[in-house]
């Protein structure tokens, strides 16, 4: 074939393929421009159902505004804890002296137990039962139910981990504890005894010193403050202030007296054993002379006793009940000051020890609630239905118009 078919050949192929793009092109044209033609005659019969479109979407926003008018405020308190980190070995070793159990396992630290301890089913029952969650309105709500049935234990559970939350940092040794009820008090309330139950639950052992202390401390601070009332209600009530001094005096004497007659019964004994084992006449004489000495006056010393008998015997009954709540009362004093001094030391001490937590944030009073969201839910829910209802009617349309064309080919 010549080179002048073969240009032919080409120009008539490049010629074809221009009026293929050229089609195709212009079929493009008249797609986007039905497109577009339909797009206008859907907004246009979209605008026929304005009324439905602008009323309905209305009513569910009125009725969601009412609806969330009568719910009750959420107020959430929350705190925030800094968590010391300690090996698992010290920690489960804590937790055995705590009663808790918990095996951390190898990786265990002190973020993860402490967490452990607050989502554990230990301190959700004791929360439970003393603030009576099952029918506390404060959290469920709800009055509680005429009949008395009993909420089953897993039920309450799930209510009570709704409102407590336990948040642990990813990037810090910080965890964040919130609870969240119908009442600002409230949440604020179970939120220090959470954390004052995990204190006690974390306890390490120079905390426990000073927390034994603490409590004996109170104890005698009580007997003291009692022992102190009654003295005084009793001089009040008997005029018992100057007979003290004179009822001391004969129970000093007297006790000076069995004292000195202890003495000299002593010496007396070992007078005769020396004298039964001494051969010198002289030292014989001299025991014998110490011996009648040492009887002698033992024997004055027995009617000085009798004699201070007779006179604690006269003391009046009334006197000796004021002497004994005396007594007691200078051996509380003396406990007390001795248990002070050690309450100072073991405070010093357990401040010189890390705990496992710090509180970084107490729990606060929350002062503006913490849902529902009540515009933002009203708003969503108008949004909601409108586009809801624009898809339906457009749906309508489509299928509508679809049958027509059907119909007319």
């Amino acid at each position: 074939m010549s080179s002048g078919g073969d240009e032919a050949l080409v120009k008539d192929i490049k010629n074809k393929i221009k009026a293929d793009l050229l089609q195709d092109r212009i079929l493009q044209e008249v797609i986007a421009q039905d497109d577009e033609i339909d797009l206008v005659w859907l907004g246009k019969r979209l605008l026929s159902y304005w009324k439905p479109l602008l009323l309905v979407p209305f009513v569910a926003t009125v009725l969601m505004a009412v609806y969330l008018l009568l719910q009750p405020n959420e107020y959430t308190s929350s705190a925030t804890l800094y968590i010391q980190e300690f090996s698992s070995s010290a920690l489960s070793g804590i937790a055995m002296l705590s009663g808790l159990g918990l095996n951390l396992g190898k990786s265990g630290g002190g973020r993860e137990y402490v967490q452990a301890i607050l989502e554990s089913r230990q301190m959700q029952d004791y929360l439970i039962d003393k603030f009576s969650i099952a029918t506390n309105t404060k959290v469920i709500g709800i009055d509680k139910p005429k009949d008395d049935k009993p909420m089953p234990a897993e039920l309450i559970r799930e209510v009570f981990n709704k409102s407590f939350s336990v948040d642990a940092s990813p990037k810090s040794s910080a965890v964040t504890v919130s609870f969240k009820s119908y009442d600002e008090a409230f949440s604020k309330e179970l939120l220090d005894t959470a954390i004052d139950k995990l204190s006690h639950l974390t306890k390490t052992p120079k905390k426990n010193k000073r927390v034994f202390i603490e409590e004996q401390l109170e104890i005698t601070k009580k007997e003291l403050s009692d022992l102190e009332n009654e003295m005084k209600a009793f001089q009040d009530e008997h005029m018992v202030f100057t007979a003290e001094s004179y009822s001391s005096k004969i129970i000093d004497k007297f006790a000076e007296l069995e004292k000195a007659f202890f003495q000299t019964s002593l010496e007396l004994e070992m007078s005769k054993v020396l004298q039964e084992s001494s051969a010198s006449m002289d030292e014989l004489a001299k025991l014998r002379a110490q011996i009648l000495a040492n009887k002698a006056k033992n024997e004055a010393l027995e009617k000085e006793i009798a004699v201070s008998k007779e006179q604690i015997d006269n003391v009046p009954a009334i006197l000796m009940y004021f002497l004994r709540l005396k007594r007691q009362l200078s051996v509380r004093e003396k406990m007390f000051a001795i248990l002070t001094e050690q309450y100072e030391l073991a405070k010093i001490s357990e401040a010189e020890e890390l705990g496992i937590f710090e509180l970084l944030d107490p729990p606060n009073l929350p002062e503006r609630k913490s849902g529902p969201a009540r515009a933002k839910t009203c708003v969503l829910t108008g949004m909601v239905v409108f586009v809801l209802l624009c898809s339906i009617f457009a749906g309508k349309e489509i299928y509508a118009s679809s049958v027509d064309e059907s119909e007319t080919e």
